[in-house]
């Protein structure tokens, strides 16, 4: 497990995670970086996201909707946050979370 300490003010939140320090853009470019490369690895770059003979595919088996899907739209949209300066929509738990499961 990681230990993630969070210093500052909102917004110039710093992560420390394996002795290293990383402010939340460079936290949550790696989470998502980590992220798109597992659901990549999963479904085979996207070539078997659907397979052949199937019209739906089953949750655990997609990748944009699987367990990863959810963490890598969030970690999105709070990088997307931070880049219209709106740091303040970022819920710290949930980051806190991502941060510990994905770093």
């Amino acid at each position: 497990m990681f230990l993630v300490r969070h210093f500052g003010m909102v917004g110039d939140q710093r992560h420390l995670t394996k002795g290293f320090q990383m402010n939340d853009r460079d936290a949550l470019t790696a989470i998502s970086t980590k992220l798109d490369t597992l659901i990549g690895a999963e479904t085979n770059g996207l070539q078997d996201e659907v397979p052949p003979g199937s019209s739906v595919q089953r949750t655990e088996q997609d990748g944009e909707h699987g367990r990863w899907g959810h963490d890598y739209r969030l970690a999105n949209k709070y990088l997307e946050a931070l880049d219209i300066g709106q740091p303040g929509l970022i819920d710290r738990d949930e980051m806190e979370r991502l941060a510990q499961e994905y770093i």
